[in-house]
């Protein structure tokens, strides 16, 4: 049996077996989740409401039902993950996601008794939301995996949206332009499903190591040459977790800085409409500036490893702030576009990267053994917020007739958010939390598999 002496040299988070490993975590979560189809939406609106004969509020609760379904599942996608494995549930999940989205260009309108004549639309959506929350399996995988860059890799494999938003547009036009809607859909389901193999015998069960792909992961190989690991992960239990005041300050400065940004997101391009400037240019500065999150997300991730505090959230938190006021007070003339762009990149510097550094901060605090359950009740709250934010923000601009009180409340928001970090105390988990021995280069003694204890 291999020891796990303090003095033991670490696997390299630059191995062959991790590099494998979060290759398949990159290309599962950008092409194999519900992002793909969630991105695809808001190109297929004027094909789809054109041939149903939908309004355009009709369309657009399909992405509502996927996006409160995904919140809805994603604390028992987390607790299934915890207690039966993250293999099964992303696999699983995965292929969910592809059947679902192969149905969509098989719906009509069908109006049966009260139910809305798009019905079939909202439920697959819904669907591919339930299983999309697979994705917090990913999370789990991620953090376990690296321990001596862990903030820079939750970071980089957390930003597939990003990569998602540059990415799909140009292909999904293409595929609308000579398949219809019918076949973007058709190409999307059959890209998922494909990248299901891929995960089958390239994603790893978290804190194990020499293990047959298979879907029973509680069984390590009986042979020799495998050198099967399997690791207890330290960290608190999730009702632990539930009675600990850090977690709920936590949640409320995820709320705070998350929800509201996602509210005023949803209302940014009305309100800058309403000042002068045309549609077309905000389009332009939004392109321009979409890249702009991944330097955030990149230096987020280097100074999480760097600086062991919860404080390194403050200044992204401020920084949106920042974009906030400069969103509020920018028109043609007063700042123009130079500024507009500023206050874009900006936002995407720093709201992109607040996510990967909630998820981060939860392993200092709470370390790895209910990690999954508890980044999906945090994250599924932040998303029930985010779906609600944009009609509270809408609500305020009908009553009012002005975008400032939702920027004001915006900006206080992100502040407090920031406050809260400050105050949060000292981590409880070291860095390298969950860190795995390099495997040995030699067999061991017969009968003596490299097993140092069953998963938690």
């Amino acid at each position: 049996m291999v020891d796990q002496d303090v003095g033991a040299k670490p696997e390299s988070d630059f191995s062959p077996r991790k590099i494998k490993i979060a290759s398949a975590i990159l290309l599962g979560q950008t092409f194999a989740s519900s992002l793909v189809p969630f991105v695809a939406l808001s190109y297929v609106l004027p094909s789809m409401t054109k041939e149903f004969g939908w309004s355009r509020s009709e369309f657009l609760l399909a992405n509502s039902a996927l996006l409160f379904v995904g919140a809805l599942v994603s604390w028992p996608f987390g607790v299934l993950t915890d207690r039966v494995g993250a293999r099964p549930v992303i696999i699983l999940g995965t292929l969910g996601v592809g059947f679902s989205t192969l149905l969509v260009p098989l719906i009509h309108n069908n109006p049966i008794g009260v139910l809305p004549r798009a019905w079939e639309f909202y439920a697959l959506f819904a669907v591919i939301g339930f299983f999309g929350c697979c994705v917090v399996s990913y999370s789990k995988v991620t953090t376990a995996l690296f321990t001596q860059n862990r903030g820079k890799a939750m970071a980089i494999l957390g930003a597939e949206g990003t990569v998602a938003r540059v990415i799909v547009p140009g292909l999904t036009a293409f595929l609308i332009l000579h398949y219809g809607w019918r076949g973007l859909f058709t190409a999307i389901g059959l890209v998922v499903l494909a990248v299901v193999p891929v995960l089958f015998f390239c994603l790893e069960e978290p804190g194990t190591r020499g293990v047959k792909p298979t879907l029973s992961f509680r069984k390590p190989s009986t042979s020799r040459a495998a050198q099967p690991t399997v690791m207890v992960f330290e960290g608190r239990a999730f009702s632990e977790v539930l009675r600990d005041g850090v977690f709920w300050l936590m949640l409320a400065g995820g709320i705070l800085a998350v929800s509201t940004g996602s509210g005023m997101l949803a209302n940014i391009t009305a309100s800058l409409i309403d000042r002068g400037f045309s549609l077309q240019t905000i389009g332009d500065i939004d392109s321009a500036a979409t890249l702009a999150g991944i330097p955030g997300v990149l230096l987020a991730g280097y100074l999480m490893d760097k600086v062991h505090s919860a404080k390194v959230a403050i200044p992204f938190h401020l920084l949106t702030a920042v974009a906030a006021f400069l969103y509020m007070t920018v028109t043609p003339t007063h700042g123009g576009q130079p500024i507009l762009l500023t206050a874009r990149c900006l936002f995407n510097f720093s709201f992109t990267a607040a996510l990967p550094l909630s998820a981060y901060m939860m392993t200092r605090f709470f370390g790895l053994k209910a990690y999954a359950a508890i980044y999906g009740l945090l994250a599924g709250i932040m998303a029930l917020g985010s779906s609600a934010a944009p009609v509270v923000f809408g609500r305020i601009y009908d009553v009012t007739h002005s975008y400032r009180i939702g920027y004001e409340a915006w900006i206080i928001s992100v502040i407090a958010a920031a406050l809260i970090y400050l105050i949060l105390p000292r981590y409880r988990f070291s860095a390298d939390i969950g860190a795995m021995p390099a495997a040995p280069r030699s067999s061991p003694p017969s009968g003596t598999p490299d097993a140092v204890a069953p998963a938690a």
